[in-house]
């Protein structure tokens, strides 16, 4: 199944890392692919983020100890096309709303 980030998470997930990236680009960098590791197991295991609870069509997946993506699978008829990672956050922000 493929993913997608929606163009608000990626600028979300690229400023997150320049931030950590004036810290230390090392730290950056394994941010970064840690991210992109967690994120590649939804094409093979789609529901392994657990169901929003205020929003039970999206799910949420902890890919960092701090950061979480909200994500949706989009169907076309009977068969799930594509997941869509509609954004990326720090886990003390606020809830999300779609």
């Amino acid at each position: 199944m493929q993913v997608n980030w929606s163009p608000c998470a990626i600028e979300a997930l690229l400023e997150t890392a320049d931030y950590i990236k004036q810290f230390s680009i090392g730290r950056a960098k394994k941010f970064y692919i840690t991210i992109k590791e967690k994120v590649k197991l939804l094409e093979k295991q789609p529901f392994i983020g657990k169901k929003y609870e205020r929003y039970p069509e999206y799910r949420e997946l902890l890919v960092h100890k701090n950061y979480k993506i909200y994500y949706h699978i989009e169907n076309s008829g009977k068969k799930q096309e594509m997941i869509v990672i509609d954004t990326f956050r720090h886990c003390k922000r606020d809830y999300w709303t779609p």
